[in-house]
């Protein structure tokens, strides 16, 4: 056993039997460089925040994301160069490029699932 793991040190930090923090999602986590430590999520309802998603509704997400991520680009370069339009353009090959891969990647996950 090396210095600062081990069970009973995990059962000292045990919430469960607490009258309130006992209701709440916990964990222990240790860290002998910077201290155990054990976390509460306080949350409406005592469960943890998470929301169920198909795999559908991940991967239109994932397209919505990626057609943002696109305009955020073509925004940012459109102002940094300020009319520009030969550095608008070659710097819009890339993010054109880069985005064109991430739709083909997103379209075999659609035909996979």
């Amino acid at each position: 056993m090396q210095q600062g793991y081990g069970e009973e040190l995990e059962k000292a930090v045990d919430l469960a039997g607490h009258p309130f923090l006992g209701q709440f999602p916990a964990w222990f986590q240790r860290n002998s460089v910077n201290g155990n430590r054990k976390f509460v999520l306080l949350s409406k309802d005592r469960r943890l925040p998470c929301v169920k998603l198909t795999r559908g509704e991940y991967l239109d997400a994932v397209g919505v994301a990626i057609t943002r991520a696109y305009n955020a680009d073509k925004k940012r370069i459109t102002e940094a160069e300020q009319g520009n339009q030969q550095r608008i353009a070659s710097s819009m090959k890339y993010v054109e490029e880069r985005t064109a891969k991430r739709r083909a990647v997103l379209e075999i996950n659609r035909e996979r699932y």
